[in-house]
C-alpha cells in the first residue's frame, strides 16, 4: 500500500476505501522553528540556498520529512544531499480522472496495466527504464526544447537499429541500480545485493 503523511485527522475524509498506509504526525512536527532546525542540522546553511528558504510551506513540508525519516529509519541519511524544487508548470496537468479514462497507465475496467497506452510503449529492459517511461506519460513535456531533445533521443535509436539492439542486449543484466543505491546508502544492503550492484556498475562504461 502507499504511504501518506497527514497532519491532520480531519484530512482522512475521503480516504476509508483507499489503499493507503496512513500515518498520523504532530502537529508541532510541521511548525516553522521545528523544521528549520531539522534542515539545518540535515543540510547545515546549505539548506537556505535551496530555493525553498523563500516558502514558508517548502520549508515546514521539508522539515516534516526529514523528521519524519529520521524517526522511522532511526539512523543519518547520509543519502539524502539535496532538495530540488519540484514545478509543475512544466508538464502539462492531469488529474487522476484524466488518466484514468485516457488509460495511460491504469486500465478504466480493473486498475491493471493490461490494454493501457504504458503497456503498449513500454518495451523497458530495465525496471529503471520503465519507471522512467511511465514519469513521462504520466507528465507530459510543455517545453518545447525539452519535447525535442526527447524526440531527438527517440530518433537516433530508431533509426540506428545495430546500436539499439546492442544496448538492449546491455542493458538487460543490469539491476535496479536506483533501488540498489537506496539500500546501500541506507545500509540495508546484503551481500547479495552488492553482488548485483558490482555486475551492473561493470557495464557501464560499454553503455556509455
Amino acid at each position: 500500500p502507499k504511504e501518506v503523511l497527514i497532519p491532520r485527522k480531519d484530512i482522512l475524509k475521503g480516504l476509508e476505501n483507499k489503499e493507503f498506509l496512513v500515518t498520523i504526525i504532530e502537529s508541532r512536527t510541521c511548525e516553522l522553528s521545528r523544521a528549520k532546525r531539522i534542515l539545518y542540522r540535515h543540510y547545515g546553511e546549505r539548506w537556505k540556498v535551496t530555493g525553498i528558504n523563500h516558502c514558508t510551506g517548502m520549508i515546514c513540508a521539508a522539515g516534516a520529512l526529514l523528521t519524519y525519516l529520521y524517526d522511522t529509519q532511526k539512523h543519518e541519511l547520509a543519502q539524502i544531499r539535496d532538495i530540488n524544487i519540484y514545478s509543475t508548470g512544466h508538464f502539462m496537468m492531469l488529474d487522476a480522472v484524466t488518466r484514468r479514462n485516457l488509460e495511460i497507465t491504469e486500465s478504466i475496467i480493473d486498475g491493471g496495466r493490461q490494454g493501457t497506452l504504458f503497456s503498449v510503449l513500454d518495451h523497458s529492459c530495465t525496471a529503471m527504464g520503465a519507471r522512467m517511461l511511465r514519469g513521462w506519460l504520466e507528465q507530459p513535456l510543455m517545453d518545447l526544447t525539452e519535447i525535442n531533445r526527447r524526440l531527438d533521443g527517440v530518433e537516433a535509436l530508431n533509426k540506428n537499429i545495430f546500436l539499439r539492439e546492442s544496448l538492449r542486449k546491455l542493458l538487460v543484466p543490469v539491476y535496479d541500480l536506483e533501488r540498489l543505491g537506496g539500500r546501500v546508502a541506507a545500509g540495508a544492503a546484503n551481500p547479495k545485493d552488492m553482488v548485483c550492484l558490482r555486475q551492473s556498475l561493470a557495464l557501464i562504461p560499454q553503455i556509455k
